[in-house]
């Protein structure tokens, strides 16, 4: 069998199905016939028993044309089937005649609804002496109307798709190809009914032969996706299928910003995102919602922010020369302290206390109401520190930025920080960049992707708690929905770029969905860069901070707010 065959036929992997049963678990893609079986068990774990119909469909929803056997019995290309409680059915299906693709799927006609049963198939090509020369899994794929798959092309590997569209009308279908940087190279609209299996060249008359970067697929009907890469290595076929991740479309307005950032966290008092900029130095109260910011004009330029716990004071560096302490409430700058010794960064605790962080692994306490500065050295400290104070406690978190740093707590409650313990294992990544609260105060989540625990028992505290399979820019967590949304950064290096947002659910860390940021400029075709994100208090908005790509050649408002309905997300 050619190579071109082999991929159309076992994993014409990418396969696109509109309308059908609402609730059907739908494998988007088996084979039978010329040699093929596929393969499939169903397990139900409820107490009642449970019957349905297995239902083999091709083209745009017609009955599987080959006559079909299970377990070498014949049955129709719908049949109904019934497992007990707590049993499981495994069947191996055949079929007559040439090989021939479809797909299948799985409803419930009384007892346990879909989504309660426990589902997998894979097909799999016999050879002459009757063993397996092929095994090829398929997967239970969820309706999007936007998903996204790498691409990877080369002397002995390539990726196929294929696109199986069953409405009654022709349906476009918009596939855009992207380079290994997230940039544009060509697009293409397909509005083929039926199945059809296409090489990724056949669709993409620009595509490289040699080739690394992803497609991005588009329908305005909710479709399932697989995708399947075949490579080929000593004369075998090796196909290696993994489930897309959907790429939410969700309503979005991208605001451009009339500052630059040099610094920014999110206030809950206010709802509001606190950022510093220059020229003019500001600092800037910006509710996203309403694309609306106030200025509080600043004595110098800024270079560090740091909120209070509660959020409603604010602490600027200068230089490390000076801190400027705002009141964000009234709008105002209550103080400006000088500082005669150096420091790097600044974290705001409670009671008007400032803690600086200076070198050599020094921690400086400025007191904003006299302006007394108090130095102690930590020996233990990490070089470089980045800080936060904990929302609900008298301690502050610090990490170095030295890849493999761990996550020390500093506890202050008599105002005087004292090292108490560092977290257990090393903090992997480049935790100065980035290490940010869950809103609840229970978690820390880190720039390498750990997750590490907080508690008040030191046997608990700065424990590992699981971990995001991600290097992270920036991650913020909203308690109200039970969500933590992440910009993803796909390599260790501190140059690399998020151009994606991920959504995981809080307590399992498992992940919901994802989307392509937009690009900024709008009129550009450059991906933007994702900097910050953050949930607003009711956990109904979500805001992403963007960077315009230094090869749009945009050289003035550079930065813009994409706003979310968090509804649109959960879809």
């Amino acid at each position: 069998m050619s190579f071109l065959k082999s991929l159309k036929l076992l994993a014409a992997g990418l396969t696109l199905i509109a309308q059908g049963h609402a609730a059907a678990i739908t494998y988007p893609q088996v084979a039978l016939g010329g040699g093929y079986e596929t393969v499939i068990t169903i397990t139900n774990p409820n107490a009642e028993t449970w019957t349905g119909q297995l239902s083999f469909k091709k083209g745009t929803g017609a009955d599987f044309p080959a006559a079909l056997k299970a377990e070498g019995q014949s049955i129709g290309a719908t049949s109904g089937w019934t497992i007990g409680p707590g049993d499981t059915a495994r069947l191996v299906i055949t079929a007559e005649g040439a090989a021939t693709s479809g797909y299948l799927q799985i409803t419930t006609q009384s007892g346990p609804p879909e989504s309660e049963l426990i589902t997998a198939v894979f097909f799999r090509l016999r050879g002459s002496t009757g063993s397996a020369v092929d095994l090829v899994g398929s997967y239970a794929a969820k309706p999007a109307r936007k998903a996204i798959f790498p691409i990877d092309r080369s002397s002995n590997s390539d990726t196929g798709i294929a696109l199986l569209n069953t409405t009654d009308a022709q349906n476009p279908v918009l596939f855009t190809l992207r380079d290994a940087s997230g940039m544009k190279l060509q697009e293409v609209a397909l509005a083929d009914a039926g199945q059809v299996a296409m090489m990724a060249s056949e669709i993409f008359d620009e595509l490289p032969k040699t080739f690394l970067g992803s497609v991005t697929v588009e329908s305005s009907e909710p479709v399932h996706l697989l995708v399947l890469r075949l490579e080929i290595s000593q004369g075998l076929i090796q196909l290696t299928g993994t489930v897309p991740l959907p790429l939410l479309a969700p309503r979005s307005e991208v605001n451009t910003l009339e500052f630059e950032p040099v610094a920014l966290q999110y206030s809950e008092a206010l709802d509001c995102i606190v950022a510093v900029a220059s020229n003019p130095d500001r600092l800037a109260i910006y509710d996203a919602a309403a694309n609306k910011a106030e200025y509080i004009s600043l004595s110098a330029s800024p270079t560090d922010l740091s909120l209070s716990p509660d959020g409603l004071f604010a602490a600027v560096g200068h230089g490390g020369n000076s801190v400027s302490y705002l009141d964000l409430l009234n709008r105002k700058v209550e103080k400006v302290v000088p500082v005669s010794t150096p420091f790097n960064e600044v974290i705001l605790g409670r009671n008007g206390l400032v803690y600086l962080l200076a070198q050599p692994r020094k921690v400086l306490t400025l007191r904003i109401s006299d302006g007394q500065l108090t130095s102690v050295d930590f020996f233990s400290a990490p070089e470089f520190p980045f800080g936060r104070f904990h929302p609900y406690s008298d301690s502050f978190y610090l990490t170095g930025v030295d890849y493999g740093s761990r996550v020390s707590r500093f506890d202050t409650q008599d105002g005087v920080p004292r090292y108490d313990h560092e977290s257990s294992s090393s903090v992997y990544g480049y935790p100065r960049e980035q290490f940010e609260f869950s809103e609840d105060g229970k978690r820390i989540f880190t720039s390498g992707g750990e997750v590490l625990r907080i508690s008040e028992v030191r046997s608990q505290d700065l424990v590992t708690n699981g971990r995001i399979p991600t290097y992270v820019v920036h991650v913020c967590h909203s308690a109200e929905i039970g969500r933590i949304a992440v910009i993803p950064r796909l390599t260790s290096s501190l140059e690399a770029i998020g151009t994606e947002l991920w959504v995981y659910d809080y307590e399992t860390l498992g992940r919901r969905a994802a989307l392509t940021l937009p690009s900024f400029p709008p009129d550009t075709t450059a991906a933007s860069h994702g900097r910050y994100v953050f949930y607003d208090n009711a956990g109904t908005k979500l805001f992403v901070l963007l960077e315009a790509n230094p090869n749009s050649g945009v050289t003035s408002g550079r930065y813009g707010v994409a706003v979310y309905d968090v509804a649109d997300l959960e879809n």
